[in-house]
């Protein structure tokens, strides 16, 4: 004869709950990296985990357990984005305070990533280059207009055929007229 019992759940981490937070880390991660490191974000859903588990056990099946625990973990992330957010004004108003005439504010806030700048990879890309390709990014970046389109008309499919866009590149940037820029930023880029 066979028992008429229903079978229990019982939760277990590894799996499609594990699945769920590394997924949701991944793409929510960047909201507290300043004030926690991944591996504890994954001990803090763990947590969560296990506090789901000692006060609902398997609730009524795997489904209702995973909502139970999507909405706890859901929770509990928004508190540690406002811990990590409410960090980032505190180290603000801490570094204004200490400034007495102001000095640098402006510049330690962009150092904050993700909060006014978002060319990232453009600055990373600018920082990293050789010193032509350098200078050819802040010509390009920083120019007056007039002094712009210049370089714009050297730097045309017409003019990187021809020795003169090169040259007036060269002399735009104050460099040897000999030294080939348009290479070099186009192997930078394509590097």
């Amino acid at each position: 004869m066979s028992s008429s019992r229903p079978r229990v759940y019982i939760p277990k981490w590894p799996g499609p709950i594990e699945g769920y937070v590394m997924n949701y880390l991944r793409q929510n991660y960047w909201r507290v990296e300043r004030s926690m490191e991944y591996d504890d974000c994954t001990q803090e859903a763990y947590i969560v985990f296990m506090n789901v588990v000692d006060r609902y056990g398997g609730a009524n099946g795997p489904k209702h357990f995973m909502a139970l625990f999507k909405t706890s973990w859901n929770n509990r992330f928004i508190d540690l984005t406002n811990y990590d957010s409410e960090l980032k004004k505190e180290v603000l108003e801490s570094q204004h305070d200490e400034q007495e005439d102001g000095s640098g504010v402006l510049s330690q806030i962009a150092n904050l990533v993700g909060d006014l700048d978002h060319a990232g990879y453009l600055v990373r890309l600018i920082d990293e280059a050789p010193l032509e390709v350098s200078r050819v990014f802040s010509l390009f970046l920083n120019a007056p207009p007039e002094m712009v389109a210049t370089a714009s008309s050297a730097w045309t499919a017409r003019g990187k055929r021809q020795k003169w866009g090169n040259r007036m590149l060269c002399k735009l940037l104050g460099i040897e007229e000999d030294t080939d820029v348009i290479s070099a930023v186009t192997s930078y880029l394509q590097a």
